[in-house]
């Protein structure tokens, strides 16, 4: 099973190493696939556009 998601909030300031100034709006998106076994969630891998999150929270390394 395949799911696409996507994550929307308000940046609090608590992200080590983020220059954004808390009460930034952020949203991002992803995916899971999923593996059900015997009616159960077996296995599960998440893809997060992780490096869109860091951009909005103006991170730099």
């Amino acid at each position: 099973m395949a799911l696409r998601w996507q994550a929307v909030g308000t940046y609090t300031g608590r992200f080590p190493g983020a220059a954004a100034p808390a009460g930034t709006s952020i949203a991002i998106t992803g995916t899971d696939l999923l593996r059900v076994e015997g009616g159960r969630l077996a296995e599960d891998w998440v893809n997060s556009d992780m490096h869109v999150l860091l951009a909005q929270l103006q991170v730099n390394g």
